[in-house]
């Protein structure tokens, strides 16, 4: 597939979360299993791909190796070995491109090796990753919430998400300008930038860099808006509606992101689903999204694009 592939009206790029890869994968009822059908039908023909989401595969580290295996397998037969970019690696070559011309903003890559990972090191690991999850849902769900302000709006948070941001990757940029090192405490922007650096940005591309923070302009590319404004809305429901903090929200919002700024079709699950509607992200014409609750909605949609 080469860097003008995406355009072609003809192919249709469609991300799979993990929920979706998982009933494809693991003995699949009859509605997945005529899913699944299609999927290949389309992928023989040339008219889907389904480029493996980094954070999809990350996800299954807590399974029995046998299940791991059909889902890796799986994957890589429907994504023909392309998996998407990292977010952060999409963000810094989406910014760079607004200042530098001829950037690379190919979103999807073919991994020149694998590493077979041991159930061993693999169950270790996916217990370290579980108590962290257990460790910080605990310590965030346990904060005394201020009280509710029923004038804060969906809106409000928002803004203040989309300022935020911008706001730090401005004092991140400017420190990164003058040589100093980028710790861990905001870790997209730590990886931004050094891909930015591998990408050997310039001073003048970072002053050009800043002036689109300044006037906003960054907001003309789908992954950041769709990112930045989900993290709004999840903020809004925390703070008004009790919401409780999910150690999987923030993949959850990259790969939703990554799937807005490029890809035809997303399958996740219900509450993304109702999220991406609710900011009116979903458009037909453009980007589907669906739950992995709508089987007849993803058969009718794969049946017109194959």
């Amino acid at each position: 597939m080469s860097a003008t592939d995406t355009s072609n009206s003809e192919l249709k790029l469609i991300i799979l979360d993990q929920n979706a890869i998982s009933n494809l994968a693991l003995q699949p009822n009859k509605e997945w299993s005529e899913i699944l059908e299609l999927l290949r039908y389309g992928v023989s023909r040339e008219k889907i791909i389904c480029p493996t989401a980094s954070e999809t595969i990350a996800e299954t580290s807590h399974l029995p190796r046998a299940d791991r295996k059909k889902i890796e397998e799986l994957s890589e037969e429907l994504s023909l070995g392309y998996y998407t970019k990292f977010f952060y690696d999409l963000i810094a070559q989406e910014i760079l491109a607004t200042v530098r011309p001829n950037v690379d903003t190919f979103p999807v890559f073919i991994p020149t090796m694998r590493q077979d990972v041991s159930d061993e090191a693999n169950l270790k690991g996916s217990q370290a990753i579980r108590k962290e999850k257990e460790d910080i849902e605990l310590f965030v769900n346990s904060l005394e919430r201020p009280e509710k302000d029923k004038s804060f709006t969906l809106k409000e948070a928002q803004h203040l998400a989309v300022s935020n941001w911008l706001g730090m990757m401005r004092k991140y940029l400017n420190k990164f300008r003058n040589g100093q090192m980028i710790g861990d405490e905001q870790f997209v922007i730590q990886q931004v930038l050094a891909k930015l650096n591998e990408l050997k940005v310039t001073d003048t591309e970072i002053s050009g860099l800043l002036q689109g923070i300044k006037n906003k302009s960054w907001l003309k590319i789908p992954l950041l808006l769709c990112w930045l404004f989900l993290d709004g809305l999840l903020t809004y429901e925390y703070f008004q509606r009790g919401r409780k903090f999910e150690y999987n929200d923030e993949t959850d919002k990259y790969r939703a992101a990554t799937a807005f700024h490029f890809a035809h079709g997303f399958i996740t699950d219900r509450g993304m689903t109702a999220m991406l509607r609710q900011l009116k992200f979903e458009d037909p014409e453009f980007f589907s999204v669906f739950s992995v609750s709508e089987t007849q909605r993803i058969t009718t949609f794969l049946k017109s694009v194959c």
